[in-house]
């Protein structure tokens, strides 16, 4: 941390566990030649967001796993290696390493699919 530097508090409702974020004053941006941090610490403020987002607004989703296959759902929790998803009113464990790709789902929720 450089001399500055701030910690922004998350409030507990809207993160997944105890996490401080560093607000940086005195740097803006990644310097040129520089590594720009670590990147698996960053990538997690932004997951927790997105899940979050889906979670408390009860936005439905669509899951696209490495096969193609797709999953309309409601997420209802996560953590580091899984997602809770509920289809067709049953719970489904997913794994983040099976999926490609997730986003809002704008149909209506048929369950799974094939591609």
């Amino acid at each position: 941390m450089m001399p500055g530097d701030q910690w922004i508090e998350i409030p507990q409702g809207e993160r997944s566990g105890g996490a401080r974020v560093a607000r940086s004053k005195s740097s803006p941006g990644p310097q040129p030649g520089k590594a720009p941090g670590n990147a698996a610490s960053r990538t997690s403020y932004v997951q927790d967001a997105f899940y979050q987002h889906f979670i408390a607004g009860r936005v439905p989703a669509e899951i696209m796993f490495l096969d193609g296959t797709t999953v309309v759902g409601l997420l209802d929790g996560f953590d580091t290696y899984a997602i809770l998803l509920v289809v067709e009113d049953q719970e489904m464990l997913v794994f983040k390493s099976a999926v490609r790709a997730i986003r809002r789902y704008l149909g209506e929720s048929r369950g799974v699919q094939n591609s």
